[in-house]
């Protein structure tokens, strides 16, 4: 035969070689080439996400403590807290 031969269990004409697809495994590695950039990038976001919520716990724990420290050295200094009256005189 001008085409090739068929292999055993094979019948009729070789396949036109213009309408083939490409290889699975071509598809397969493009397929996992975006896959590991997706991964890439998610891992890059959950570590930029993490960075901001470590910066936003430590300044949160900053200001209680600030606040904490001015209470208790209102507290030793015995100093009742004056808080104006509002009462209107009748």
């Amino acid at each position: 035969m001008a085409g090739g031969s068929l292999e055993p269990g094979q019948t009729g004409a070789a396949p036109n070689q213009r309408k083939r697809k490409a290889p699975a495994s071509a598809a397969a590695a493009e397929d996992d080439a975006e896959a590991e950039e997706l991964e890439r990038e998610v891992a890059d976001l959950d570590r930029r996400i993490l960075e901001h919520l470590r910066g936003t716990a430590t300044r949160l724990s900053d200001a209680v403590a600030s606040r904490v420290a001015a209470l208790r050295s209102l507290d030793r200094l015995g100093t009742p807290l004056s808080l104006p009256s509002y009462r209107t005189r009748v």
